[in-house]
């Protein structure tokens, strides 16, 4: 498939594709569904995104310089190692059943990210605003949270994170009792049974 006989894309749905260390330049994509698709190291640069949904994919080392992503879902994909700052606009992005380690969300303002049921490992959410986050069931392990705003963040059956309360923003946000207890780590204590 090769996407330089058009510009703009409605309501395609691609399957199977593999487009590793490929290069795309201003496409748009509007309501388009893609399926078991392959995109490692491919490129989009200026390209458009809105209501799509990426399922079962393979997208590692992505890079989407320049482009606006918005209202995208991403379900069962593997979404690894991107850098979604080098956007030129993002909004409400949701992962269900993902994989999205080593990717960086460092100082980006969102105004929806959902992130459920999905491991999560080594991602930068440093000065990111991110207020009514949803982590539910998500593996954070290694996670990097600083001046973070998580105000009204679901934390529900995540695991394995580590929040410093005194340098990020967590008013308000829901924990299940025996989880809670990992936001006493930084304060040098010892907890006894």
């Amino acid at each position: 498939m090769s996407f330089d006989e058009q510009d703009i894309f409605e309501k395609n749905e691609f399957f199977q594709l593999d487009l590793q260390k490929e290069i795309i330049k201003s496409k748009e994509f509007e309501n388009c569904k893609f399926s078991k698709c392959s995109f490692v190291g491919t490129e989009f640069i200026k390209c458009r995104f809105n209501e799509c949904m990426f399922e079962n994919c393979i997208m590692s080392g992505v890079n989407f310089s320049g482009s606006n992503l918005l209202d995208l879902d991403f379900i069962k994909s593997k979404v690894l190692g991107i850098d979604w700052t080098k956007t030129f606009n993002i909004n409400y992005l949701q992962f269900k059943e993902c994989q999205l380690n080593y990717s960086n969300f460092r100082y980006l303002k969102l105004s929806k990210l959902v992130i459920t049921n999905s491991e999560a490992k080594e991602v930068d959410f440093i000065g990111a605003e991110i207020p009514e986050v949803d982590f539910r069931g998500s593996n954070l392990e290694g996670a990097i949270f600083s001046k973070t705003n998580l105000y009204k963040a679901n934390f529900k059956k995540a695991s394995n994170f580590s929040i410093d309360f005194k340098t990020n923003n967590i008013k308000k946000a829901k924990f299940l009792l025996a989880d809670a207890i990992s936001l006493l780590s930084g304060l040098d204590i010892i907890i006894e049974n």
